[in-house]
């Protein structure tokens, strides 16, 4: 219960290991940080108990984790969902509620996070109905096929080099370009200065 919620306050304090964590599988307790992030109050209280740090230092470590290893640029649908592929059709309603609770304006009332929405919207469009989530993970299976010559793709970057490449359909609005990002109050001022000149979050 409590293994994401400490790595995701470890990430925190070590923005650097982002990089590495994008690249392996998702820890045990993801749910957990989403129930953080999404406003339950009686799991943050106990989570932050249990590992001795306040409540607000917990709840933004989840925040940093979802933005920095579920919505990064590379993740696939499961992932964004904070989910493996064996996750049943349940879990990932589950998780698809907790994420859309997380960007809700009664939580974000300045809409600070409202530019993730799309992104969560889509991975659940990929996922909601077993057909969808048979098509996805043959396309899925096929850009990984492809990549698989070539040294260091994950499942991950098969995602988004099939996702750069399918059409969308007819109708379908454009997918919104990130103008900002989200940095949880906790990080200090000299990484809000470094993401401020580098344009992108720390790695």
């Amino acid at each position: 219960m409590v293994a994401a919620v400490s790595i995701a306050i470890e990430l925190m304090q070590l923005p650097m290991r982002a990089r590495q964590l994008r690249s392996k599988p998702l820890p045990d307790g993801v749910t957990t940080l989403l129930q953080i992030a999404s406003g339950d109050t009686g799991t943050t209280r106990r989570v932050a108990e249990k590992l001795g740090r306040s409540t607000k230092m917990t709840r933004e470590a989840a925040e940093f984790f979802i933005v920095q290893i579920l919505l990064a640029p590379e993740a696939d649908s499961y992932r964004i969902l904070g989910a493996n592929p064996n996750a049943t059709a349940r879990e990932l309603r589950h998780n698809m509620a907790l994420l859309m609770r997380w960007l809700h304006p009664d939580l974000d009332p300045k809409e600070e996070r409202s530019m993730f929405a799309a992104k969560v919207t889509r991975a659940w469009e990929d996922l909601k109905t077993p057909e969808r989530r048979s098509a996805y993970d043959r396309r899925l299976k096929l850009a990984l096929e492809k990549l698989t010559p070539k040294k260091g793709f994950s499942s991950a970057k098969a995602h988004r080099y099939f996702s750069s490449i399918k059409k969308p359909s007819r109708g379908a609005p454009a997918a919104p370009r990130l103008s900002r990002m989200y940095i949880p109050k906790r990080i200090g001022l000299f990484q809000r200065l470094l993401i401020h000149l580098l344009g992108r979050p720390i790695l």
